[in-house]
C-alpha cells in the first residue's frame, strides 16, 4: 500500500531493498547496506535536507529521538530502516504533541506578592518626587 501523506513509510523499492536485507557480515554487504545519511533521506523523502540538520538528527536528536548512524571512512551513513524508524518515531512524536491539550503557563508570584511589589513602587515613587 503506498503512503501519499508519508511516502517515507511506502515499501522499500528494488534498488534499496537488496541493502536492507543482507546475506552474509562481510565489508561489501556493511558498504550496501549502509549509505550516505544524505542519500538515505532524500530516496525516502524526495528532499535532501542540509548536511547540518541531518547531522544535528544523529548528534542532538530531535524531540529526544536520534538518527542511528555510524561514521565509516569519515563519512556518517545509515541504513533505510534507521531512517524510516527516525522519520516514524519523530512524526507520531509530533503528532501526539499537537492533540495534548494546551497547558496553562505558571504564575510567577502570587496574587498578595503583586499587591506588595506594587505598593513598594509607588512607595518608591512618591518618594522620588516625580
Amino acid at each position: 500500500m503506498i503512503n501519499a501523506q508519508f511516502p517515507y513509510l511506502n515499501p522499500i523499492p528494488a534498488p534499496f531493498a537488496e541493502a536492507v536485507s543482507p546475506t552474509s557480515n562481510t565489508k561489501s554487504t556493511v558498504q550496501k547496506k549502509y549509505r550516505p545519511v544524505g542519500e538515505v533521506i532524500e530516496f525516502l523523502t524526495d528532499y535532501r535536507p542540509p548536511t547540518g540538520t541531518w547531522l544535528r538528527w544523529i548528534i542532538k536528536g530531535k524531540g529526544g529521538i536520534q538518527l542511528k548512524a555510524l561514521q565509516l571512512g569519515g563519512q556518517w551513513r545509515t541504513t533505510v530502516e534507521n531512517v524510516q524508524d527516525f522519520l516514524e518515531s519523530t512524526t507520531k512524536a509530533e503528532i501526539d504533541s499537537r492533540n495534548q491539550a494546551p497547558v496553562a503557563p505558571a504564575r510567577s508570584r502570587s496574587e498578595a506578592a503583586r499587591a506588595r511589589a506594587i505598593a513598594r513602587a509607588e512607595k518608591e515613587l512618591a518618594s522620588t518626587d516625580v
